[in-house]
């Protein structure tokens, strides 16, 4: 992740995880970047020159996440669910980055409940604020 602060945009390159999440702020439509590539350490040879540029209006996310989000499972083993992901990232839209983190948290950790978490969660999360 390449983050041009002055040109309001950024590089990112997929190595095996995914997806990655870039929601517009004025509308709340997602765009869903698959995953690309082998992931880091897979091989020596691996091609990681599959980059793609994103440019970030005012209110823009981006959002980079391990798949322990949308794949924890509750006590019935049904996963959260990126489309349940996707509808919190948007109904939340309007906070700070910070916030927004803790709402994913505390969402898939109330949908585990008491059921044991399978998968780290990881993320990085960047909105522009203007």
């Amino acid at each position: 992740f390449d983050l041009d602060a002055q040109a309001h945009s950024a590089a990112l390159m997929s190595a095996g995880h995914g997806p990655t999440l870039w929601m517009h702020g004025a509308d709340g439509a997602i765009t869903s970047i698959a995953a690309q590539g082998l992931p880091l350490g897979i091989s020596a040879d691996g091609d990681w020159d599959n980059s793609f540029q994103i440019t970030f209006d005012p209110g823009d996310w981006g959002i980079i996440l391990s798949d322990g989000f949308f794949e924890a499972q509750n006590a019935d083993r049904v996963e959260f669910g990126l489309e349940r992901l996707q509808g919190l990232l948007r109904a939340q839209r309007h906070r700070a980055a910070r916030e927004l983190l803790a709402e994913m948290d505390q969402a898939v950790t109330a949908w585990v409940g008491a059921h044991p978490q399978q998968d780290d969660m990881t993320a990085v999360v960047i909105k522009r604020v203007s």
